[in-house]
């Protein structure tokens, strides 16, 4: 082990060593933070002489970043400390822009801009001339659908909503629907039109706007005949405390909407190094963020003139990529997500096709150093501090935040909902562990109904059987693939059997359970981790628009129910 290696680990020893004796945060986040950029500049082979040259030049090397105004979790990327570290530490001048979405993309084509920061979804629709190289955020509940229960009283679910829009177009009136356009609530709406039978776009009347801002004012003029917003942070978390219901958000599918980090291919191609130190110095920010969380709620709050509590309600929403965990994500999981992503755009018309040669929109090459750094403070804090080890490797919340803070969002998101839940004999649980077991029936749980999943095809059985057709084993690996989209510790599953009048009551009974436990179970065997519960109605509720004994009344229901404590 060389010198300076040793001199590093031993600046890092003293540091630890201080914190977990004197037990202050604030220490660990200042000695770290310090040692963060000493190893950042020993891994880039800059030296301190090398920086102070750049320093006194004219001549610094632009960086030219063009970005999202309307997401908070790109505050560190604008904040004036961060142009000031990428100065003095890489001799980069950053150069951050806000511009509509088309001069992003020329900018991009035309070599002017460096390195765009947007959403996977947005990337896919414009495929511009440059690949995917970092990731910055997942949206776990910063994006939302808000139903207008001030306009509509008993407008509480997805499925009351589909209801509303029938009796209003009986009296001739079409209600009407709001986002913003070209953001994340855009292909929010367009993912939950995509994934529940009752959210039908082309029932509404579409009122999209440009500005957050003017969203959230639709939706809250009484003058408005707006029945639902989706909206985005910090509107999400107004609309909660309004007591609007929140009935689905981007927690509870986690992998619908994240925000990466695009370099153009020209600069891949000219200046690689720069991206790299770009990527070293944003992810060496978001450790100083882990080390400190108060920073990046003190940015939040300070670019939306809010408080730092509301700051913090906000960054619930909110789950930042480390390095170490951006790099995986990118090797292991990024082809996966375009699919994803890439299947709802072109179920609704945004694109053609789903990329086939994903490997032209990927590189992870440039990340590698960043991750280097991460990593080597992973390995130091997992003995004296495995909780912020665990943070740093992007395990859970990645910026600390109180959980009050999320308890507060979701309180005000239900408590003006009915209470439906069922009590089975007075149970209690011993523990939250068997509260949480991966097997409890829904019952035990307080939900609400959100809708039903929509997927192509049927699901089918042999003839007076609750044994699976083979196209009905094919359909239920669709179907496990869009539930495997739902986040499984806010959203539970209700598997419901139907069938047609042929037969007996007891034996229609009988078989609508069997085949309900039939499709639990092998969802169950596809390695899905919900909630579940089998439900069978026999002929209790048939189709209107079918005869008693149509073979369309035999059917299987799949509910998407939201889990609340």
């Amino acid at each position: 082990m060389s010198k300076e290696n040793n001199r590093i680990i031993t600046f890092l020893n003293v540091s630890l060593s201080i914190v977990l004796v004197g037990g202050s945060l604030w220490l660990l986040g200042t000695f770290l933070g310090e040692a963060i950029w000493f190893l950042a500049k020993r891994s880039s082979q800059t030296t301190t002489t090398e920086i102070g040259k750049i320093q006194n030049s004219r001549d610094l090397v632009e960086l030219n970043l063009v970005g999202n105004s309307s997401f908070s979790g790109y505050a560190l990327l604008r904040h004036p400390e961060f142009k000031k570290l990428l100065g003095r530490e890489y001799g980069l001048a950053l150069n951050y822009q806000e511009y509509d979405l088309n001069k992003k993309i020329n900018l991009l084509e035309k070599g002017q801009a460096d390195i765009w920061v947007t959403t996977l979804n947005r990337y896919l629709e414009e495929n511009p001339q440059g690949k995917i190289v970092g990731a910055i955020a997942r949206s776990v509940g910063a994006d939302a659908i808000v139903l207008n229960n001030k306009k509509y009283p008993n407008l509480r679910s997805i499925e009351e909503l589909n209801n509303l829009l029938e009796s209003e177009r009986d009296r001739g009136n079409q209600i009407g629907l709001t986002y913003t356009s070209n953001t994340t609530s855009e292909y929010f709406t367009l993912a939950v039109s995509n994934g529940f039978e009752q959210f039908h776009l082309e029932k509404f009347a579409i009122q999209p706007r440009q500005k957050a801002t003017e969203t959230w004012q639709l939706l809250t003029d009484p003058q408005a005949n707006i029945a639902v917003g989706v909206m985005s942070e910090p509107y999400v978390t107004l609309a909660a405390q309004a007591g609007y219901p929140v009935v689905l958000s981007s927690r509870d599918t986690p992998t619908s909407i994240v925000h990466i980090i695009v370099a153009s291919d020209r600069t891949l191609k000219s200046n690689p190094e720069k991206i790299v130190q770009f990527l070293e110095a944003y992810y060496t920010q978001i450790d100083r963020n882990v080390l400190q969380p108060v920073k990046i709620k003190e940015y939040i709050a300070s670019e939306i003139k809010v408080s730092l509590g509301e700051a913090e309600k906000i960054l619930t929403g909110i789950d930042f990529f480390t390095a170490t965990e951006a790099k995986e994500w990118i090797e292991n999981d990024l082809k996966k997500y375009i699919d994803s992503t890439a299947a709802t755009l072109v179920a609704t018309g945004k694109i053609k096709t789903i990329p086939e040669n994903k490997e032209r929109l990927i590189s992870s090459e440039h990340i590698q150093r960043a991750a280097g750094n991460n990593a080597l403070l992973i390995a130091q804090l997992k003995q004296e501090n495995p909780e912020l080890a665990n943070r740093l490797a992007g395990k859970g919340n990645t910026i600390a935040v109180e959980e009050r803070a999320h308890e507060e969002h979701e309180q005000h998101a239900h408590e003006h909902e009915e209470d439906k839940s069922v009590v089975r004999g007075g149970k209690k649980f011993a523990s939250e562990a068997e509260h949480r077991e991966k097997h409890q029936h829904l019952e035990e749980f307080k939900t609400t109904k959100v809708g039903n999943l929509k997927w192509n095809g049927k699901i089918t059985f042999e003839f007076a059987s609750a044994q699976l057709s083979e196209e009905g084993s094919h359909v239920l690996e669709h179907v496990a693939e869009k539930i495997s989209e739902l986040n499984p510790q806010t959203v539970a599953i209700r598997v419901i059997g139907h069938t047609s009048q042929v037969g007996t009551v007891r034996a229609n009974q009988i078989i609508s359970q069997q085949r309900a436990q039939v499709v639990v179970d092998a969802l169950r065997d596809r390695g899905l981790q919900h909630k579940f519960i089998a439900e069978g109605k026999g002929f209790s509720q048939p189709l209107p628009n079918y005869s008693p004994d149509h073979y369309n009344q035999q059917r299987t229901e799949i509910v998407i129910e939201r889990i609340y404590k």
